[in-house]
């Protein structure tokens, strides 16, 4: 029981340290537009966003009926999403064209067109929940590692289709075809991690180390050069992912190297780092209004696209997410359906929060 239990420590901590790292990436890179080291954006977004689904995939987890699982994810991702749109919306109508019409408000609002309202990073919920969805109704969950890799093929080929030809899907549909394919890594890696996590544990910790910088660096090499060198700077939210095959590789190679660098870390136990982890819905879903006002409160100064903002800008995130942490214990507390949490239990449809 005692090593089980250790066992279970170690793994919450390596995947909330990844999510920790994870979450400063996003807010630096979204903080970062307007800096003078365009690379550091560009390496920034060749990978995070897989990274998210990959980790996401590798946490699922499918103990309910179809019904209560989807309604478990709409509280956890939807509601919350919503109310992160709903609370900026206020930014949206500020920079409005009085003229523009109640359809273009309402495909803005709702993800119709490929476009959310003010609170761009929100994109990421709605796809997470259809990833979801995707994933209850093909049960790639609970089946063995030859139908996940069939799953991967499918919506690798599928994805392939939708980008080339340019097919707009609403909701950010054509998105979550193309992020299903980390998505089902996620939970391929979930499936070889336990067999491969006990060869290691026979391994003499010198060869452990060994292996895992060689991997770190091969993974590494491959992501440098088709995500930065062959690749510009790629967004799936706005689906400028460049090359399709490059944006697949290098988001994969890109994630495993971090992944594979966090699991070595994290036998430290980094606590700051996971309980960033642990509230990064918070933190995501706001962060942009943050930024808002950062940039508003930088204008009159000019100092952008300047080495000043860069250092700046580093220091701001460290404090900005550290500020974040008592907020969202608060939350949590007194909020938590802001963090997708229920504030009732139903019998029909039971919602257990973890």
């Amino acid at each position: 029981m005692e090593v089980s239990l250790k066992r279970q420590t170690e793994y919450e901590s390596w995947v909330d340290v990844a999510k920790g790292i994870a979450v400063f990436l996003v807010c630096l890179g979204h903080f970062w537009y307007r800096s003078d080291i365009a690379l550091l954006n560009q390496m920034i977004y060749s990978f995070h966003v897989p990274l998210w689904f990959i980790l996401s995939g590798y946490l699922a987890k499918r103990d309910e009926k179809f019904l209560p699982h989807i309604w478990n994810k709409f509280i956890r991702l939807i509601v919350p999403c919503y109310v992160y749109i709903t609370l900026t919306g206020i930014l949206y109508f500020q920079d409005l064209p009085t003229e523009t019409a109640i359809n273009n408000i309402l495909s803005d609002w709702f993800y119709f067109k490929g476009k959310i309202a003010f609170n761009a990073p929100c994109w990421y919920f709605i796809v997470l929940f259809e990833a979801f969805v995707f994933e209850a109704l093909l049960k790639i969950k609970s089946n063995n590692i030859l139908y996940k890799s069939i799953a991967l093929l499918f919506f690798f080929v599928l994805g392939l289709i939708v980008y080339i030809n340019k097919v707009q899907v609403p909701f950010g549909l054509d998105r979550a075809i193309i992020s299903m394919q980390f998505f089902v890594i996620g939970m391929i890696i979930k499936d070889i991690s336990k067999p491969i996590a006990s060869k290691m544990a026979k391994m003499d910790q010198w060869l452990v180390y060994t292996y895992s910088l060689v991997f770190i660096i091969l993974c590494g090499a491959i992501w440098w050069h088709l995500g930065v060198n062959k690749q510009p700077k790629v967004s799936l939210y706005s689906m400028n992912i460049g090359n399709y095959y490059y944006f697949i590789l290098s988001g994969l190679f890109g994630s495993f190297a971090m992944l594979t660098f966090v699991y070595l870390i994290a036998k430290n136990r980094y606590k700051h780092l996971c309980k960033i982890g642990k509230n990064s819905m918070l933190i995501i879903g706001t962060h942009y209004f943050i930024r808002w006002l950062y940039y508003k409160a930088l204008e009159e100064y000019g100092i952008f696209y300047t080495w000043r903002y860069s250092l700046l800008t580093v220091m701001f995130v460290v404090i900005m997410i550290e500020a974040y942490l008592p907020i969202c214990v608060w939350v949590d507390k007194k909020m938590p359906v802001i963090v997708g949490k229920p504030l009732f239990r139903s019998n029909k449809l039971l919602y257990l929060a973890q």
